[in-house]
């Protein structure tokens, strides 16, 4: 996709009424729903109109609030979820307009380095581009944009009882069982090898059964210490909290903890940088929010 091209799409966006967000659920692109207000003057022959912006082959996606943290602080009320209008008498963030206006608008970064990471990596062009509304700031890397018109009643994701993605998740669901009970019952637990380790940390170690393994969350620094001296990389870190072989009442099974992005580091520079990312996530000061899930589960990969 040409620069001016690319301009000339992000124009459309200016002084827009952004009304959704987020990956498709096929999960390789990222839409927006915007809707265009105008006069609907027969003079011209314009009407209002809703536009799917589809930002495609998106390989990073990042959103930021932009209302202002005294404005947070007196927006926590759910009855700001039902007001319809902004006023003067506002006490908060209304957030029940459900829109959010487009400004100062979508630009292009120059020169960006995300962009030209997947560029290098890929072999396509992509770009980089943020898009600033009065509530949130999207920031995206994508290879190309396109926009079409949608219809009342367009729905981005509808949750359905029996759909091809509820068939598939109910077919790749693998119970964390013993390495007995599997045997007993004929499955063949896919075993990691972990002999670069200590023997107590790999006796330590609970294994998925799908070519993953998790940590007790105490360990969990050894373990990644242990992993970077045998010359691998931590991809990253997942909290889990079912160690014991099930998910306690109330919790999700995983909690996306950290993810090392690899840009020009190769070999030993890769190796500790990887680990220090790691070891920073492990210092984060709101894991202690997270004390139902007390196990932690590594990917690595060599170097």
């Amino acid at each position: 996709m040409e620069r001016a091209d690319l301009d000339s799409v992000l124009a459309q966006l200016f002084d827009r009424e952004l009304l959704f967000h987020g990956f498709t659920p096929y999960m390789r692109d990222y839409e927006l729903v915007v809707y265009e207000s105008v006069d609907p003057n027969p003079k011209y022959g314009l009407v209002p109109r809703h536009l799917r912006f589809l930002f495609r082959y998106c390989t990073e996606a990042a959103v930021h609030s932009r209302v202002r943290p005294d404005v947070w602080a007196r927006s926590f009320s759910d009855d700001l979820l039902a007001s319809r209008h902004v006023s003067r008498e506002s006490t908060g963030y209304v957030w029940g307009v459900e829109a959010q206006e487009i400004y100062p608008g979508a630009t292009a970064v120059q020169d960006s380095e995300r962009a030209r990471y997947w560029t290098d990596q890929v072999g396509i062009a992509f770009h980089e581009v943020h898009i600033e509304a009065n509530a949130q700031t999207i920031a995206l890397v994508f290879a190309e944009v396109t926009v079409e018109q949608v219809a009342s009643g367009y729905t981005p994701f509808s949750v359905a009882a029996a759909g091809h993605a509820e068939a598939y998740a109910s077919g790749s669901r693998h119970p964390l069982t013993s390495p007995e009970e599997q045997s007993a019952s004929g499955l063949a637990p896919k075993q990691v090898d972990l002999s670069f380790l200590r023997p107590d940390l790999q006796a330590l170690a609970v294994h998925t059964g799908t070519g993953e393994v998790m940590w007790p969350r105490s360990y969990a620094q050894e373990v990644i210490n242990e992993i970077s001296a045998a010359g691998i990389v931590i991809l990253g870190l997942d909290l889990r909290s079912d160690g014991g072989g099930t998910t306690p009442a109330g919790l999700s099974t995983e909690i996306s903890w950290s993810s090392y992005r690899r840009n020009s580091e190769r070999g030993t520079a890769s190796i500790d940088a990887a680990r220090q990312q790691a070891t920073e996530a492990l210092r984060r000061p709101d894991l202690t929010e997270f004390e139902g899930y007390q196990w932690v589960l590594v990917t690595w990969t060599s170097a």
